[in-house]
């Protein structure tokens, strides 16, 4: 799917489409912590396009797995003694 490249971020109906399922099965997945998780923009509920992208590239792990993954290379590039 190509993406328009000006949109950062999409509500469920765009991760819905993004993952090809439904908008219902996303809140699921969201409620269960199996999607990254989402901003806050006001009453919006959004999720960063790229991030969802890595997160698939990932393999699609669990929000707990995925948070560990971001600050572990989080670490890593702010650790750079060598």
């Amino acid at each position: 799917m190509k993406r328009n490249p000006n949109i950062i971020s999409v509500p469920a109906s765009g991760v819905a489409e993004m993952l090809s399922i439904s908008e219902r099965h996303v809140r699921k997945l969201n409620a269960q912590g199996l999607l990254p998780r989402p901003i806050s923009l006001g009453r919006c509920v959004r999720w960063n396009v790229s991030e969802l992208e890595q997160w698939h590239a990932a393999g699609a792990p669990s929000r707990e797995q995925w948070e560990e993954l971001h600050q572990r290379n989080t670490e890593d590039i702010g650790n750079t003694d060598a």
